[in-house]
C-alpha cells in the first residue's frame, strides 16, 4: 500500500528532545511517500472485475493522496476507518495476473513528526523508526539474500531532512542492515488492521 509520510523536523523524528528545536534552529520540513503491499481482493463471482472490489473514497481534507500508478483507484481501506490511512486498488492488469485475478490493495499513511501525529498507533515511534531506517540504509553491510518475488515494490521516496531520498522498504532490503532495521521496516509498514 502507499504510505505517505510527511515528516517535519530534524531531531524530532529521531526521538530527539528539545535539542534542535530551540531558538535559531532551522526545522527542515520533509515529505515521504512509502508504497507497500497490503492485501489482495478478489472480485465477486459473476462480476466483470473491471471496478475495484472496495468502495471508492475521496482524499481526506489535509491529506496528500498520491496515486502510486496510473489506473490506481483511491478506495476505502478494509477494516475500521482511521485518520491518516488511505488505500489504493490496482487492477489485475497492473500485476500481470489474469483478467479476473485479484486486485492489489496498496496502503498510504500520513505521518507528521513536529509534532508527531498521523496514521499510526504511535506516530512518535514511527518518526523515530523512519529516522533510524534512513540512517541504517546508508550503513548497510555486505549482503547476499534470497528474496521472494513481490507483487508491488515497497519504496519510500521524498524529502527527508532537506534531502531527496529513495529507500527500498521491502523485507529483503533489510538484509545486511541488522535486526533494528527489520524492526523499523515492520513498524513503518504495518498490516491494514494495525
Amino acid at each position: 500500500m502507499l504510505l505517505i509520510v510527511a515528516i517535519a523536523g530534524t531531531t524530532g523524528c529521531n526521538g530527539g528532545g528539545s535539542a534542535g528545536s530551540g531558538p535559531g534552529v532551522t526545522v527542515t520540513p520533509a515529505q515521504m511517500a512509502i508504497t507497500y503491499y497490503g492485501t489482495l481482493r478478489r472480485c465477486a463471482a459473476g462480476t466483470r472485475c473491471d471496478t475495484p472490489p472496495l468502495p471508492a473514497a475521496a482524499c481526506p481534507a489535509g491529506s496528500r493522496c498520491v496515486s502510486p500508478a496510473n489506473g490506481a483507484v483511491l478506495v476505502r481501506c478494509p477494516g475500521p476507518m482511521r485518520s491518516g490511512i488511505h488505500c489504493y486498488a490496482l487492477p489485475p492488469s497492473h500485476t500481470r495476473s489474469a483478467r479476473h485475478g485479484p486486485w492489489v490493495i496498496l496502503q498510504q499513511r500520513d505521518l507528521s513528526c513536529f509534532p508527531a501525529r498521523g496514521g499510526y498507533a504511535d506516530p512518535a515511534a514511527a518518526c523515530r523508526a523512519l529516522g533510524d531506517y534512513v540512517r541504517r540504509s546508508h550503513d548497510r553491510g555486505a549482503r547476499m539474500c534470497m528474496c521472494p518475488l513481490e507483487l508491488w515494490q515497497s519504496l519510500a521516496t521524498g524529502t527527508f531532512r532537506g534531502r531527496r531520498v529513495a529507500l527500498d522498504m521491502a523485507p529483503c532490503a533489510t538484509c545486511g542492515m541488522g535486526h533494528a532495521a527489520v524492526a523499523d521496516r515492520v513498524l513503518l509498514t504495518p498490516a491494514l488492521s494495525s
